[in-house]
């Protein structure tokens, strides 16, 4: 259940943020090609699929909240992004770095220690 509800909040953010419909697209595909993978990690390392719930909704919601109130200043790194390349001049002020490595400090290390006491 908290699965559907980090997937959900992961798509109720970034899909109206994505400025044209491939974007939007492919930012909707991410959940999937997350759980594709953490199945393919989970076979190669013997892993239960329990423990993989932890660590796939801390990556959801992690990326949800890293830009949370940053929406309109993203949909513009991408638009620049999109017409100017790797070359885009546009860089994150502090605050987005900030917030991009404190949410995925806190939130990978809640993954973790959630997927550990999965056993």
């Amino acid at each position: 259940m908290i699965s559907i509800a980090a997937t959900g909040a992961f798509i109720a953010f970034y899909v109206p943020a994505m400025p044209t419909r491939q974007y939007k697209i492919q930012i909707a595909l991410a959940p999937l090609v997350t759980i594709v993978a953490g199945i393919a990690s989970s076979f190669v390392k013997h892993w239960p699929a329990e423990r993989l719930l932890p660590l796939y909704c801390a990556a959801m919601l992690s990326a949800a909240l890293a830009f949370l109130g940053r929406r309109p200043w993203l949909r513009q790194g991408v638009l620049d992004y999109i017409e100017h390349g790797d070359q885009a001049s546009a860089k994150a002020p502090l605050g987005v770095w900030v917030q991009l490595v404190l949410t995925m400090v806190v939130m990978g290390s809640l993954g973790v220690w959630l997927a550990s006491a999965a056993r």
